[in-house]
């Protein structure tokens, strides 16, 4: 009879599940074995020991078709972006659970680099979504993460992506502090809404997720003070270069002379090391108040969505042409380089 049990069981099971998802499964077997079977002193030994592999088989068969298609859906997810793939490839898997109600959040892996850290969740039991698309639906979220020493660090990108009833989200924020240390994501909204409702969460939790978890010192490369390129009345000064392996980002400031700049751009700077190109794709206006602008003028920090395995190397950034808005103007005003960085990173 029980061998007749097992033997259905067993046939239940027969799915290919991935690398991770058989990874996540042996971790939570693992615990069920590893816990004691509580006893009586007139218990029956024999029943005890039978028990325990039909219930390892049994939480099989319930865990691994979700297993399977989160962890798909997650490194479906990651492959949007090779700096998301090096993140989830390098990062510490963590396999913390919490479950409100019928949904289940995971927080499956954290990474982190000199450039940002980054989080995979897995979500379960969020409700049937349409296969077809009609009547889509999208997972939308809000989350915090306070690192080493209390800080909260900003939020740098994201992705979030929903099927069947299993969703996946990545975000990342940065860049950290240089130390190990204990970080908190705190996920105070989760949702599920139709992209007519918006992708902002409307109902903030009373009793938000929240996971704690430590990560080891980020690894990278900072390059401070590389110099200063000229070209006409438009100095760029290159104050900051950050390589990791999932991003490369440098911070910029301009200085015009006998100008005042509110802000300024550029959609066509490149960054190589070698036959290596990194593009960049992403800016972020560091000098938010004009009156804050210091020796360097106003300043910009630009990254890409790739980093290289390792640093070192001869490495170029290439600014063929700015444009920039003079403070009390409408207007932008171009102007046309190139202006050329060469840093040898040892």
């Amino acid at each position: 009879m029980h061998d007749e049990i097992e033997t259905q069981l067993l046939r239940a099971v027969a799915v290919s599940p991935s690398d991770d998802g058989l990874r996540w499964l042996d971790q939570r077997v693992a615990a069920m074995v590893a816990r004691p079977v509580p006893s009586r002193a007139r218990a029956v030994p024999r029943f005890r020991t039978l028990l325990r592999p039909l219930a390892v088989i049994a939480a099989f068969v319930i865990l691994t078709g979700t297993v399977v298609g989160v962890m798909s859906l997650l490194e479906r997810t990651v492959d949007a972006s090779p700096g998301w793939r090096a993140a989830w490839d390098l990062a510490d898997v963590l396999a913390l659970r919490e479950t409100k109600g019928d949904t289940t959040l995971t927080l499956e892996r954290a990474y982190v680099d000199r450039n940002q850290v980054m989080v995979f969740l897995s979500v379960a039991g969020v409700g049937s979504v349409d296969p077809s698309g009609a009547g889509r639906q999208d997972i939308t979220w809000s989350a915090s993460l306070h690192g080493p020493g209390d800080g909260q660090l900003a939020w740098t990108t994201g992705a979030g992506a929903i099927e069947t009833d299993v969703a996946a989200i990545v975000q990342g924020w940065g860049p950290p502090a240089a130390t190990t240390g204990a970080y908190e994501l705190t996920i105070a909204c989760l949702e599920i809404a139709r992209p007519t409702d918006g992708m902002q969460c409307s109902q903030p939790l009373a009793d938000p997720w929240r996971f704690k978890f430590d990560l080891p010192a980020p690894t990278g490369t900072v390059v401070t003070d590389v110099g200063a390129s000229t070209v006409a009345e438009a100095t760029l000064t290159l104050t900051e270069l950050r390589i990791t392996p999932t991003m490369v980002s440098y911070r910029i400031g301009l200085h015009v002379a006998d100008t005042d700049v509110a802000n300024w751009q550029t959609t066509t700077a490149t960054v190589h090391r070698g036959g290596d190109a990194f593009v960049t794709n992403s800016d972020y206006h560091v000098t938010q108040d004009a009156a804050d602008q210091g020796p360097n003028g106003d300043e910009n920090e630009f990254s890409t969505s790739a980093g290289p395995a390792a640093a070192a190397g001869p490495w170029e950034i290439v600014i063929p042409e700015i444009s920039y808005t003079p403070r009390g103007a409408t207007e932008f005003v171009s102007l046309k380089g190139p202006w050329t960085f060469e840093v040898d990173v040892p």
